[in-house]
């Protein structure tokens, strides 16, 4: 009889990649909570916001990285950077609307405001990505030897995993960003187009952009 050949099997997650993939999955949740309060409240985001929900495109840029190829402190440094980043556009927000004479922006969920959600959320993935850096041991890979062997790259070497042998929630994970993403740049593109996007806005969407 002739055997199946079956598919390739995906080695098993390590705990870096494990919690990588829990950072990945954190931050699409998080995008996706202001889409669906953006359309159910038809509020328009504010410059601020948008630049903050961008920022966390820019964390989730990190994990899918090390997911996609081997683990490196330049994939967590731009995960990193994007927080800062991030946090420093929530602070701002912050700071512009802590005066009580200074009016809110935007419907509040659970007595906070989305950009300090946006604050503590920021802080939190920052304190994922120290404890998801500390328990990575492959992101110092000792230094290539002289006589490498062609079956084993040096470690200079970037390691990339084919697509299709990615696990099934790494698949899924990858095109929900992909689709964000994309869903994210359109309604932008809807809201300000290619002009400066509105200082404050207060009207609702005037028209559908869903």
């Amino acid at each position: 009889m002739q055997r199946i050949a079956m598919p390739p099997q995906p080695p098993p997650l390590k705990p870096s990649q494990v919690l990588n993939l829990i950072l990945l999955t954190l931050t699409l949740i998080v995008l996706l909570l202001p889409l669906a309060f953006q359309f159910s409240m038809r509020e328009i985001p504010c410059p601020l916001c948008l630049l903050q929900r961008f920022a966390l495109l820019g964390v989730a840029l990190g994990p899918i990285l090390n997911l996609r190829f081997q683990t490196h402190p330049r994939h967590y440094a731009i995960s990193l950077f994007s927080a800062l980043f991030g946090i420093t556009i929530a602070t701002r927000q912050i700071l512009l609307h802590i005066l009580p004479s200074t009016p809110t922006f935007g419907s509040p969920i659970l007595s906070l405001h989305f950009y300090t959600w946006s604050f503590l959320l920021f802080t939190i993935i920052i304190l994922i990505l120290a404890v998801i850096f500390f328990l990575d041991n492959h992101t110092n890979p000792p230094p290539p030897s002289r006589h490498t062997s062609p079956t084993h790259p040096s470690s200079t070497t970037t390691i990339s995993t084919p697509f299709r042998t990615l696990p099934r929630i790494t698949q899924t994970l990858f095109i929900a960003t992909l689709l964000i993403t994309l869903f994210y740049t359109y309604t932008t593109y809807r809201i300000c187009h290619f002009s400066p996007c509105p200082p404050s806005p207060t009207e609702k969407f005037t028209t559908p952009i869903e």
